[in-house]
């Protein structure tokens, strides 16, 4: 995926790993009430209610975790914990502008599709077949122009119904308010048509937030899933900062005085414009960022350069020390400050403690869950069994804690 980057409108634009930052638009309020666009198609929000009508010990949320197609030779299909999801997102087939799909370019196989299907279903978890990815605008507004857009929604239907999926998760980005008269039809028609398949198949979305495409097809979607990562990077004006922090602590960009990013704020943005907070999730990132020639947060760019999405499981055998571990308070996120001067290097990245502080607050707000980017990225396939996906499992003690 995945995350690319909601611009602040500030200092400059949050941006997708490895490319530059770009302008995107913020979208004017939805006039429609989010508890009646709530009342249409039923959200799939996790573990059910106890029969008995009695309060469970925890609120459920879903915990919808990525699974990329080229991480198969890396991540065996039988060491995925389905125990620590409530839906697996395979990732991913692109749309082509024509309205074709290329099923193949980021690693999904039919053999893979089927192992994937197999595995959920046998362990009694939903799991969705994604559709797109990072700068895939282009290819979308494409496919869902009027001469192309009823095939492509066929093809998708297609495409989820013959190996067993039960959903598509839309992964356009970016929205634009100006995708409005293309997105609004195509969603219409794609809620349609996983309709007339079968009933029950979800829809969904990774999302930053954007009110003019999203907020006249609320009722459609069943998760709206916001990628609160890639927060930070090494553009003009910025300073070194955490790349999913849950709060920014009050603290603001030495250049402009305006707020840093946090999950907080944007999960504010969103609920400002009109997004129904049941049906919002957050990110979880199984991925770091190295910050190079520096050493912590806040700190100015000068001579510095930054590692965008390398793997959790990379940092755990080639970077981490516990004394170089820190916890920044009030911001609620980890880091690593390895080194000095030249040589210095500030890590970002989720844990344990980070993970079980956002379960707890989406919770508290009343969000419908986490999104996890991705489940490769935290798998070490040299540790013994039973101790290779530590990141996945310190995000099921937090979601289904017994």
């Amino acid at each position: 995926m995945r995350a690319w980057l909601a611009c602040l409108g500030l200092t400059g634009c949050l941006g997708l790993a490895g490319e530059l930052p770009r302008t995107a638009d913020g979208g004017a309020s939805s006039t429609m009430d989010a508890g009646a666009a709530d009342a249409g198609h039923p959200a799939d929000a996790g573990p059910p209610l106890p029969e008995d009508g009695g309060s469970p010990k925890v609120p459920p949320v879903w915990v919808t975790g990525y699974f990329a197609g080229w991480m198969h030779p890396t991540l065996p299909v039988s060491d995925v914990d389905f125990g620590a999801v409530t839906h697996l997102a395979h990732f991913s087939y692109l749309p082509r502008e024509d309205g074709t799909l290329d099923t193949t370019s980021l690693g999904l196989t039919p053999e893979r599709s089927r192992e994937v299907v197999a595995a959920a279903h046998g362990a009694g978890k939903k799991v969705l077949l994604v559709l797109g990815g990072a700068w895939s605008r282009d290819a979308f507004r494409g496919a869902m122009a009027p001469a192309h857009v009823d095939a492509f929604v066929g093809r998708i239907v297609s495409a989820v119904s013959g190996p067993g999926y039960d959903g598509v998760d839309v992964d356009m980005e970016p929205v634009k308010d100006e995708d409005a008269p293309l997105f609004v039809p195509f969603v219409q028609k794609l809620r349609a048509g996983l309709d007339a398949a079968a009933p029950g198949l979800l829809l969904t979305a990774a999302v930053d937030w954007n009110a003019a495409s999203f907020g006249p097809v609320l009722p459609h979607f069943d998760q709206l899933n916001l990628m609160t990562y890639d927060l930070a990077g090494a553009w003009p004006g910025w300073e070194t900062w955490h790349n999913t922090p849950l709060r920014n602590g009050g603290l603001a960009f030495a250049s402009t005085g305006e707020p840093l990013p946090s999950v907080e704020t944007q999960v504010a943005r969103a609920l400002a414009g009109g997004a129904p907070r049941a049906k919002l999730g957050v990110g979880i990132s199984f991925y770091v960022y190295v910050w190079n020639g520096v050493s912590g947060p806040n700190q100015p760019l000068d001579g510095v350069t930054v590692e965008m999405n390398k793997p959790w499981s990379w940092m755990m055998d080639a970077l981490y020390a516990p004394s170089a571990y820190r916890w920044h308070d009030g911001v609620d996120a980890p880091y690593l400050s390895l080194g000095t001067g030249s040589t210095a290097r500030f890590v970002s990245f989720d844990d344990a403690q980070s993970i079980s502080r956002k379960l707890a607050w989406v919770r508290e707000q009343g969000l419908g869950g986490v999104i996890l980017w991705e489940l490769g990225g935290g798998y070490r396939a040299g540790e013994p069994a039973g101790q290779r996906d530590g990141l996945l499992q310190a995000v099921k003690a937090a979601a289904f804690p017994p």
